[in-house]
C-alpha cells in the first residue's frame, strides 16, 4: 500500500512546499511507515482528527494529512527534510511507535515536549545548528540508548527536564558551547554511567538535581570553566565513586552529593569558599575529604552520616561550622584543627555528636588552654585534646581505639552462649609528612603468663590509606573459660626502632580470648 499526498502553493504566494510519503510495510496489523516530510520554516500538527488520521503544516500554512494509519500504535520511521528550522512544541509526543527520526541540517530549534514519552525511539542524532532545546523534549523517551550533537554544536543550554526519565541512556557528551544545564535535565537517567564535556568546555553552571538519582553513573570530572554545581545536582547518585572538581568553581550548594553513598574520597579546590547545607550527608563510603586554603563556612548537616570518615583538617580560614555538620562520623579518628584562635571559629549545634568517642582533636601549638576554654560544651566529645607538637612528625596510636582497660566479657544469658567483644585499633598518620614511609604496626593478645596466643603485623605507609590519615584494624574476640587477656600495640618503623606502643588488660569468662574474625576497615 503506498498513500501520496501533495499540495503546492500558489505561485504568488512563497509558501513551502510540503511533501509527504507514506509506505505502509506489513500487515493491517503490524505495519511499520516510512513517512519523509520536505518543507521549510516550523513544522506543526494542526489537528489529531481521529487515532488514525494526523494533520501537519508548516510556518506558511501549506498542510497535508496522513491518511489512514493509527498513529498512536503503527512504527514509524520519519525523516525531515528540506529548511525545516523548527519542531513545534509536542509535535511527535503522541507517536509512542516512533523507532526513528532523522532531522535536516537546517533545524534550529526543536519544541518543548516535542519527543515526550516517545518511548520507541532508541536514539538521535542533533543537528550542529540546533541552538535550542526547549523544555522536556524528550522526557520519558524509555527506549533512547544514545544521543549524539553532531559537531560542532551551536547548542548553548540544555533546558528544565529535556532527558528527564530517559531510563536506558547510557552515555551523555556534553556540547563544547553549552554553558547551562537546567534543572533535572538528566533526573533519573538511571543507567547513565559516563558523562563527557567536549573540550574546550564553556559549562559554566549544572542547576538543581540536574543528575538526580542517577545511580549508574560512575566517575565525572569536571571541565575548568565550571563555576556553579547547584542544589542536589547529583543527590542519590549511589553507584558515584569519584568527582574530580575542578580549581575555578565558585560554589558547591546545598545537598550536591546527598546520599552519595558509593563516593569514598573528595576534594574541595581552594576557588570554594563555602560548603552548603548537606552536601555530602549520608555519603557512607566517604572515608577521606581534603578541604583547601579558601573555606570560610561549612554548612549545617555537610557530612552529617559519614560513618566511614577517618579524619578531617579545618583550614585555618574557616570562620562557622553549622549545626550537625560532622554529626554520626562514627569513624572520625582525627579532627585536625588550623584555626589559631578559637574564639574567630563558630560553632552550631551539634558539630560534633556521635563522632569516635576515642576521636582526637588536634590544635594548633599554644592553643590547647584556649580550645578547651572556648569549647567547653564539645570538649567532652573528644577523647583527647593535642597541640600538633605533641603527637610529633610519626605516626601514633589514635587515643581511645583500643578497648577501655580492665574491661569484663560476660556470658550473654541466652542459654550458655558468650558474648562477641568488638575490639581493634586505628593508628593515624596525620603528622607523617613522608607519605612513603613505612611503619609495622604489631597487634598481639597475651595469656596471664605473657606468652603470645596471636600475633598480626601490618606494613603501612600513608600511601596506602588512599587520601586518608588513619589505619583501622577491627577484630571479633569471644572466650570460650575463665582468665585475663592482654592486647599489646607497637608501631615500629622498619628500622625496628618503637615508634609507639599501649596495651589493655581485660578479664574474660574464659580462656584468654581467640580470634573468630579478622576484618579490615582500611
Amino acid at each position: 500500500m503506498k498513500l501520496f499526498f501533495r499540495k503546492f502553493a500558489s505561485s504568488f504566494q512563497k509558501l513551502a512546499l510540503i511533501l509527504l510519503l507514506i509506505s505502509a510495510i506489513g500487515t493491517a496489523q503490524g505495519q511499520t511507515y516510512d513517512i519523509t516530510i520536505s518543507g521549510s520554516g516550523k513544522i506543526i500538527i494542526t489537528d489529531f482528527i481521529t487515532d488514525f488520521i494526523v494533520a501537519f503544516n508548516t510556518q506558511q500554512g501549506t498542510s497535508y494529512t496522513s491518511g489512514d494509519f493509527p498513529y498512536t500504535t503503527t512504527e514509524l520511521n520519519i525523516t525531515i527534510e528540506g529548511d525545516v528550522t523548527e519542531i513545534d512544541d509536542m509535535m511527535f509526543s503522541p507517536f509512542n511507535r516512533l523507532l526513528s527520526i532523522t532531522l535536516p541540517s537546517s533545524l534550529t530549534t526543536i519544541g518543548m515536549s516535542a519527543f515526550e514519552n516517545c518511548s520507541a525511539l532508541e536514539s538521535i542524532t542533533i543537528p550542529a545548528n540546533v541552538t535550542t532545546i526547549v523544555n522536556s523534549a524528550f522526557y520519558g523517551c524509555t527506549g533512547l540508548t544514545s544521543v549524539t550533537f553532531d559537531s560542532p554544536s551551536k547548542l548553548e543550554s540544555i533546558e528544565y527536564n529535556v532527558f528527564y526519565g530517559c531510563t536506558e541512556l547510557t552515555s551523555i557528551t556534553i556540547p563544547e558551547n553549552v554553558i547551562t544545564i537546567d534543572n533535572k535535565a538528566f533526573y533519573g537517567c538511571s543507567k547513565l554511567t559516563t558523562i563527557t564535556f567536549s573540550s574546550p568546555s564553556k559549562l559554566e553552571h549544572i542547576k538543581g538535581e540536574a543528575f538526580y538519582g542517577c545511580t549508574g553513573l560512575k566517575s565525572i570530572t569536571f571541565p575548568n570553566s565550571l563555576k556553579i554545581i547547584d542544589i542536589g545536582t547529583f543527590y542519590d547518585c549511589t553507584g558515584l565513586t569519584s568527582v574530580t572538581l575542578p580549581e575555578g568553581l565558585t560554589e558547591i550548594r546545598d545537598n550536591a552529593f546527598n546520599a552519595c553513598t558509593g563516593l569514598t574520597s573528595i576534594t574541595i579546590p581552594s576557588s570554594v569558599t563555602q560548603i552548603g547545607d548537606a552536601i555530602f550527608h549520608a555519603c557512607e563510603g566517604l572515608t577521606s575529604v581534603t578541604l583547601s586554603n579558601g573555606l570560610t563556612s561549612i554548612g549545617n548537616e555537610a557530612f552529617m552520616g559519614c560513618s566511614s570518615l577517618e579524619s578531617i583538617t579545618i583550614p585555618d580560614g574557616v570562620t562557622s561550622i553549622g549545626d550537625a555538620a560532622f554529626w554520626d562520623c562514627s569513624s572520625l579518628g582525627t579532627i585536625t584543627i588550623l584555626v589559631e584562635d578559637p574564639t574567630t571559629l563558630t560553632l552550631g549545634t551539634g558539630v560534633f555528636y556521635g563522632i569516635n568517642a576515642g576521636c582526637v582533636l588536634i590544635v594548633p601549638d599554644g592553643s590547647k588552654s584556649a580550645y578547651n576554654t572556648s569549647w567547653s560544651s564539645v570538649i567532652s566529645n573528644f577523647g583527647a585534646v593535642y597541640e600538633k607538637s605533641e603527637l610529633g612528625t610519626e605516626a601514633y596510636i589514635v587515643p581511645g581505639s583500643l578497648p577501655t582497660d580492665g574491661q569484663l566479657i560476660n556470658k550473654d544469658g541466652s542459654g550458655g552462649g558468650y558474648e562477641t567483644m568488638k575490639n581493634g585499633y586505628s593508628v593515624s598518620f596525620a603528622n607523617v609528612s613522608d607519605a612513603s614511609k613505612q611503619y609495622k604496626i604489631i597487634y598481639e593478645i597475651k595469656n596471664t603468663k605473657g606468652r603470645t596466643i596471636y600475633k598480626k603485623e601490618e606494613v603501612v605507609c600513608k600511601n596506602d590509606l588512599k587520601g586518608g590519615d588513619v589505619f583501622t584494624k577491627e577484630y571479633n574476640l569471644r572466650p570460650s573459660g575463665n582468665g585475663i587477656g592482654t592486647i599489646v600495640l607497637t608501631i615500629k618503623d622498619m628500622k625496628g626502632k618503637v615508634i609507639a606502643s599501649d596495651s589493655r588488660t581485660f578479664e574474660v569468662e574464659g580462656i584468654p580470648p581467640r580470634i573468630i574474625s579478622v576484618k579490615k576497615k582500611k
